[in-house]
Formats: structure tokens, C-alpha cells, sequence
């Protein structure tokens, strides 16, 4: 019994000690930001060891009178674009619902990382 318990210790910690946050990257780019923002087009590359093209799009998929989804492989990325239906705050929020669909814990930006709500708030 005792060595049950700590085999169930052991990979219960080993699964939280290599366990990732899942990270957006939005990139470096700031003149391609500046402009997209205008046109509410939005770029994010997702790990594709993490992700797949389909579950983007299921997640997606329930937002489609907010904001289409395109995403297209990119060797070891996923580059995932958001375009908003209609420049409104509204659908700009609705993008965290789709990070947390995701389980998106954190974006990067220019060597800084943010969490998705403070990221929104701060950059969309």
C-alpha cells in the first residue's frame, strides 16, 4: 500500500513538473500589428505539438458572428488568424473566450509574456 502511494505521488508530481502553460506567440512585427489592428486582423502562432488545425477551428467555431478563424500550418507553428466581423469591442472581447477555449495561458510579445486578458486589454 505504501509504495502504491508513492508510485501515485511520483507521477502526480512528475506530471505537474513537466506539464507546459500553453503560450500564444503574436510575434515581433509591430508595423504588420499597427495595420492589422486597424483592419481587425489579428495573427497568432500556436505550438503545433500542442494544437491541431481542427481543434483551432472547433474551438473557433462558436464565434463565427463575432470573428472567422484561418489557420494554416507552419512547420513546427500554427499560424492562427483572427479576422473580426466588425471592428467593436465586443468582438474583440469575445477573443478570450477563444484563448480559454484553447487553454491559452499566456501571449508573447516582444520578449514580454502577458496573460490573455491583460494582452487584449493592453494590445487589441
Amino acid at each position: 500500500m505504501k509504495n502504491l502511494i508513492v508510485v501515485l505521488l511520483s507521477v502526480v508530481s512528475f506530471t505537474f513538473a513537466f506539464s507546459q502553460e500553453k503560450v500564444a506567440d503574436f510575434g515581433q512585427n509591430t508595423e504588420t500589428y499597427s495595420k492589422n489592428r486597424t483592419n481587425g486582423v489579428y495573427v497568432f502562432h500556436l505550438n503545433a505539438n500542442e494544437y491541431t488545425e481542427a481543434q483551432i477551428q472547433k474551438a473557433s467555431s462558436y464565434y463565427k458572428n463575432n470573428f472567422l478563424v484561418s489557420t494554416k500550418k507552419d512547420g513546427d507553428k500554427i499560424k492562427v488568424q483572427v479576422s473580426l466581423k466588425g471592428i467593436s469591442q465586443e468582438n474583440k472581447n469575445v477573443i478570450q473566450r477563444l484563448f480559454v477555449g484553447l487553454e491559452v495561458k499566456e501571449i508573447s510579445y516582444k520578449g514580454e509574456t502577458f496573460k490573455p486578458l491583460d494582452f487584449l486589454q493592453k494590445y487589441i
